[in-house]
């Protein structure tokens, strides 16, 4: 008996606590055959970026529900191009961060992730199918352009913080600002964009206040749509 259970307990540290198996698969793999072994959960998620002038345009279709006068005008980034959409999924073991959707903009760029957690045998089978809302929540952020940081966005859904990311440079600090779910705040926006300098989050309407001048609008601008350019190369 006592040989038994010493078996056991040895082959508990071996094994590492594993025992469920979720389907496995990176963004643009068949995963109907491909599984791993995990420790607790198994997540299918999704990812989705919006590029161009997507929350001028929700501002626009709600303005025009709500009848604005046409003199009531926000300024808006200046976004090139007419508005992408760019969608991945993935699937696998999931870490507890993995489970929280978020959602975080700037004015020509959105990032919005949903994640779908479970803890039974192969549950991560179907691929995430919902989508966030774009309809404005009423608060707005600073965000900056290739002119300036004082253009300002409509936040869409849930995004009910402003957030500024600082990326230090040899000359100056280059700032990011714009929308923000307070999961995405807690999943630190500097991961989501890619940057290594000091992200703040805050509460409040237009909290990030704006930057003066604008070489920090320009840098910034071309040092996120470098970014951008980069994941869409990469995936």
């Amino acid at each position: 008996m006592h040989l038994q259970v010493s078996i056991v307990v040895l082959f508990i540290p071996l094994t590492g606590g594993y025992s469920l198996e979720c389907y496995a698969c990176e963004p643009g793999q068949y995963c109907q055959y491909s599984t791993r072994t995990c420790y607790d959960k198994c997540r299918s998620t999704k990812t989705v970026d919006y590029f161009g002038p997507h929350r001028e345009e929700a501002d626009n279709r709600q303005r025009e529900r709500a009848r604005t006068p046409i003199r009531i005008k926000n300024k808006h980034a200046t976004c090139p191009g007419t508005g992408q959409k760019q969608e991945t999924m993935s699937k696998g073991c999931a870490n507890p961060h993995d489970c929280k959707s978020w959602s975080l903009g700037t004015g020509c760029w959105t990032r919005e992730y949903v994640a779908e957690c479970c803890s039974s045998y192969r549950c991560n089978e179907k691929y995430v199918s919902v989508y966030f809302s774009h309809n404005p929540n009423g608060k707005r952020c600073y965000t900056c352009d290739e002119e300036d940081c004082s253009k300002t966005l409509s936040c869409w859904g849930q995004e009910d913080y402003c957030f500024t990311a600082y990326e230090p440079s040899s000359q100056q600090s280059l700032a990011t600002k714009g929308c923000a779910s307070k999961s995405a705040c807690d999943q630190e926006p500097g991961e989501i964009l890619g940057l290594n300098g000091n992200i703040t989050c805050c509460e409040g309407n237009l909290c990030n206040v704006a930057q003066s001048g604008t070489q920090s609008g320009t840098q910034s601008f071309l040092f996120l749509c470098c970014s951008l350019l980069s994941f869409i190369l990469l995936h």
